[in-house]
């Protein structure tokens, strides 16, 4: 989902550019009318050879055509926080076009060192005090509020993030191995 923020040049031009940039990463900041689009010709057109967009941390913009879904692929995983938000237009757009539904959830600590750590490693931020800032004032707020904005209930599985690199299924409508744990999964 990343393919799909907004560029810099498209917060440039907003009401307020620097609230924008600051906010990059909040669900406003992403086209999910373009991105629902891409979906829909990828369910319909799977005899052709579709390319979708990435996101490049060098030029912290998105890329077209980063990568091609072939005829071939019949499984695509899509991840990002926003896929089933119960707020417009995700929620009439997005959301339905997925066949299943997975939800990974992770605690408040976990994800802040995974997400500082990230934000170093990939230049987002320069430093760690840097990248806690961007947590507080940023990231955390997005996860409160998808938080607030999502049904769990609508999930087919939903998985708990646990320490140092596995999951646990905590749900799974899909399933009666529910209480199964997975090691080593790279999160």
């Amino acid at each position: 989902m990343d393919g799909f923020h907004l560029s810099r040049q498209h917060l440039d031009h907003m009401t307020n550019p620097t609230y924008g940039h600051r906010k990059r990463g909040s669900y406003w900041t992403f086209d999910p009318y373009t991105f629902s689009s891409l979906l829909h010709r990828i369910a319909n057109d799977t005899d052709k050879v579709i390319e979708v967009p990435t996101f490049d941390h060098a030029i912290k913009d998105p890329t077209p055509n980063g990568k091609s879904i072939l005829p071939t692929h019949r499984i695509l995983i899509c991840e990002g926080l926003y896929l089933f938000l119960n707020v417009e237009p995700w929620k009439s757009l997005v959301q339905p076009q997925f066949r299943i539904k997975i939800f990974l959830d992770c605690d408040d600590d976990l994800a802040r060192t995974r997400i500082v750590k990230r934000h170093v490693q990939s230049g987002i931020s320069s430093n760690e005090q840097e990248a806690l800032f961007r947590w507080e004032d940023n990231d955390r707020p997005n996860g409160v509020f998808l938080q607030r904005n999502l049904t769990l209930t609508n999930m087919d599985v939903v998985l708990r993030a646990v320490d140092p690199h596995g999951v646990k299924i905590t749900h799974n409508s899909l399933s009666s191995s529910s209480s199964s744990s997975f090691r080593h999964a790279k999160l």
